[in-house]
């Protein structure tokens, strides 16, 4: 009969040792995202004029730029015509946080 309650009692540590593992995992979180490089070019232009947004961006979930863009995939260009001065954010997002540009 002991024998049977020790290998219980060796189970359940086993058990406890894994969830407590597990909990700790996901608590941790990791890293936020990292942004690599966010840029325009042109940086400046003219009413009526086109620059290109680049972009390229490490561990996110998710990346939204603004205004206008919208969620896009880590890496990437576009090109944009604003018709005022505008300053683009860029937000990368992911379990342990966001971080912007």
């Amino acid at each position: 009969m002991k024998s049977k309650k020790l290998s219980y009692n060796k189970i359940l540590v086993l058990f406890s040792i894994i969830v407590v593992s597990v909990l700790m995992t996901g608590c941790n979180g990791g890293a936020p995202p990292l942004i690599n490089i966010f840029s325009a070019s042109p940086s400046t232009i003219n009413q009526g004029e086109s620059s290109t947004l680049t972009w390229s961006v490490s561990d996110a979930d998710t990346v939204n730029i603004t205004p206008g863009v919208g969620t896009v995939d880590s890496s990437g260009s576009t090109s944009v015509s604003p018709e005022v001065t505008t300053v683009y954010t860029l937000t990368a997002t992911n379990s342990a946080g966001s971080v912007t540009a």
